[in-house]
C-alpha cells in the first residue's frame, strides 16, 4: 500500500488538512489539502483511459489512495482520542494506540465511500464539480451513521477567514462546499500549469476562475447585509463558573464531599456578586451556569441542596443552570435510568437530557459482551439512557435557551431544530477528556459556528477550558484561561431579526448538492451508454 508514491502523498495530504484548524488555524491548508487529494485521484483516472469501462474497474488504487489520504486526516486530527483511552481510560498505551488507530481507520474507511460512489456513478467527467459535492455528502454521511460523528467538517477551517459570514446563509454545509470548490478550482488552475503539452482547455480555465468569482461576489453581498441586530434593552448577566475538577479526582469517592464543597463557594462567590450588582441596578437579571456533570453524583442525592439553591436564586431575580446526572426509576424496566442532564432552577425552569451519547464514554455498545474486558470499557458513568428528541428548550426568565450537552453542539441539525426559535445557545461541557491536546481548542471552534449561523449569542461552559461568550458573529467575546478555577461575568443581549440559515436550515445546500451529482450521475451513465454503442 506505501510502496505506491501516490499513497504516501495521499497519507501527506491529509495529515496536513487538520493543521487548518484550531489551534494551528491555517486556513489555506484546507484548500491545498484537497486540491493535493484531487490531484492523486485525477492522475489515476488519467491512467485508466481507454481501459475496461466496466463499473468498477480501476477502482483499487483510487480506494487505497482515497483511504490513506482520509487516515493521514483522522491520525492527526482525532489524534486526541488517545488522550482519552489512555490517559483517563487507564488502558495500556500499546492497546490505546492500537485502539486509536482502529478508530481513526474506521473513520476513514466511511469518508472513503466517497470515492467509491464517485466511481461507481462515473462523476469524474464532471470532476470540478462533483468532486467537491461528494466529499460534502460523505460529510454528511459521517454526520449521522452509526449516531455520528461531526468532527472536522472541511468549512470550519474558514470559521476565522474572509468567506466566514457565508455560514450565516447555508450553515457548515455552505462553507465546506466553498472551501471544497475553491480547491477544485486551484487543482484546475495548476493542472493546466504543470501539464503544458495538452492543448489548452478555455472551458476548464473558465470554470476554475467563474467558481471563486461566484465566492467572492456573494461573500462581499453577505458581508453588506444585516441580518441581525442586537436590542441593548434586554440584557442578561451572566456568570460562568469554571470549577477545574482534575479528570482524575472527579470520580473517585473520597472526593465526592470537596468538589461539593468546591461548586458552592463558586457558587456563593456568584450569589455575592449578583448581590452587589443588583444595589446599583435591581431590576437586572443574572444567570450562573455551572459545566456538564459538575455534581459528582445523582441528582435525587442532592435535592435539598438544589432546593436550597432555587430559593437562594428567587431572591436575587437569577436563575442557576448546571449540567447534572438526573435518575428516575422506570417501571418498566425496574430499574433507574440515568440521564446526562441540564437543570435550570430559581427564575427559571426545565430539564434538559442528553440525545446524542458518545460511544464508550456515555453508553458501551455491545455492553455485555464488552464490560470488564479492559478499564476503557468500565469508566465511572458510562451507561446512560438516550434523551428523546423534541425536548423543550430551557427557561430563563422570559428568555429560552436552546441547550447541548458536550459534542450535541457539532450536530448542525440538531442545533438548527433546537436553535432556530430560542433567544439563546448555551452548550456545557467538560473537555477534560482531551487533555492537552488538540481537542478542547477544535471542540470550541465547532461550537462557534453555531453562534455564527443562527445570529444568536452562545454561552460555554466548562469543567477546565474553554468556557466562554461567542457574539452572533461568532466572536470570542469573553474567554477563561485554560486550566483555571474562575468566574466569567459578561452581558449578552437579544437579538432581532433571523439569518438565512435559521429560516432554511442545511436543507438547501445539501439538496443542491444531492442535486449535483444525480444530474452528473445521469449525464456521465448516459454518456458511456452511447460510447458502447458506438
Amino acid at each position: 500500500m506505501l510502496k505506491n508514491p501516490l499513497n504516501l502523498l495521499s497519507l501527506a495530504a491529509g495529515a496536513i488538512l487538520p493543521l487548518a484548524f484550531a489551534p494551528v488555524a491555517l486556513w489555506p491548508l484546507a484548500i491545498i489539502s484537497p486540491c493535493i487529494y484531487f490531484f492523486i485521484i485525477d492522475k489515476q483516472y488519467a491512467e485508466l483511459e481507454g481501459q475496461s469501462s466496466e463499473l468498477f474497474h480501476g477502482l483499487k488504487p483510487l480506494f487505497l489512495s482515497s483511504l490513506m489520504y482520509w487516515l493521514g486526516f483522522y491520525l492527526v486530527g482525532v489524534s486526541w482520542v488517545y488522550v482519552s483511552i489512555h490517559d483517563y481510560g487507564h488502558t495500556p498505551a500499546l492497546i490505546a494506540a492500537i485502539m486509536s488507530v482502529l478508530f481513526c481507520l474506521g473513520l476513514a474507511l466511511v469518508s472513503s465511500l466517497q470515492i467509491i460512489g464517485y466511481h461507481a456513478l462515473r462523476l469524474h467527467s464532471c470532476a470540478p464539480i462533483t468532486f467537491p459535492a461528494s466529499i460534502l455528502l460523505i460529510e454528511w454521511f459521517r454526520g449521522w451513521f452509526l449516531s455520528g460523528f461531526p468532527w472536522l467538517f472541511n468549512g470550519y477551517a474558514l470559521l476565522d477567514s474572509p468567506f466566514e459570514s457565508l455560514a450565516s446563509v447555508g450553515g457548515i454545509y455552505l462553507l465546506s462546499f466553498v472551501v471544497l470548490a475553491l480547491a477544485s478550482s486551484l487543482f484546475l488552475i495548476a493542472k493546466m500549469l504543470i501539464t503544458p503539452g495538452k492543448p489548452f482547455s478555455f472551458s476548464a480555465l473558465g470554470f476554475a476562475f467563474l467558481m471563486p468569482a461566484i465566492i467572492i461576489t456573494s461573500t462581499l453581498y453577505v458581508n453588506q447585509q444585516s441580518w441581525i441586530g442586537i436590542n441593548l434593552d434586554e440584557k442578561l448577566h451572566v456568570h460562568l463558573i469554571q470549577g477545574n475538577i482534575p479528570q482524575e479526582d472527579k470520580w473517585l469517592p473520597e472526593n465526592q464531599q470537596k468538589i461539593l464543597d468546591t461548586y458552592y463557594q463558586l457558587i456563593e462567590q456568584s450569589f455575592s456578586q449578583i448581590d452587589a450588582e443588583n444595589q446599583n441596578d435591581p431590576e437586572s437579571k443574572h444567570l450562573v451556569v455551572l459545566p456538564e456533570a459538575a455534581m459528582p453524583t445523582f441528582q435525587s442525592e442532592l435535592n435539598n441542596f438544589f432546593v436550597f439553591l432555587d430559593k437562594e436564586a428567587k431572591k436575587r431575580n437569577s436563575v442557576l443552570i448546571s449540567g447534572i446526572f438526573y435518575d428516575e426509576f422506570n417501571q418498566e424496566t425496574d430499574e433507574n435510568d440515568v440521564y446526562n442532564s441540564i437543570i435550570a432552577v430559581g427564575d427559571g425552569s426545565g430539564l434538559y437530557h442528553k440525545q446524542k451519547l458518545v460511544p464508550f464514554g456515555e453508553y458501551v455498545p455491545l455492553e455485555k459482551l464488552i464490560r470488564g474486558l479492559m478499564p476503557f470499557f468500565d469508566l465511572p458513568f458510562s451507561s446512560f439512557s438516550r434523551g428523546w428528541q423534541g425536548q423543550e428548550n430551557l427557561k430563563v426568565f422570559n428568555y429560552h435557551i436552546a441547550p447541548f450537552i458536550c459534542y450535541e453542539v457539532l450536530y448542525p441539525s440538531l442545533a438548527f431544530d433546537q436553535g432556530k426559535q430560542a433567544d439563546f445557545l448555551l452548550t456545557i461541557s467538560n473537555d477534560a477528556w482531551f487533555g492537552n491536546s488538540w481537542g478542547p481548542e477544535q471542540h470550541f471552534e465547532m461550537a462557534r459556528m453555531r453562534a455564527l449561523e443562527l445570529g444568536k449569542y452562545l454561552i460555554r461552559t466548562t469543567n477546565t477550558g474553554t468556557t466562554a461568550i461567542i457574539n452572533p458573529e461568532g466572536e470570542v467575546i469573553a474567554r477563561l484561561e485554560k486550566d483555571k478555577r474562575q468566574i466569567l461575568e459578561e452581558l449578552i443581549f437579544i437579538t432581532t431579526g433571523e439569518t438565512p440559515f435559521s429560516k432554511w436550515g442545511n436543507s438547501p445546500i445539501l439538496l443542491l448538492n444531492f442535486l449535483i451529482i444525480t444530474i452528473c450521475a445521469v449525464y456521465s451513465s448516459s454518456k458511456a451508454f452511447l460510447k458502447q454503442g458506438t
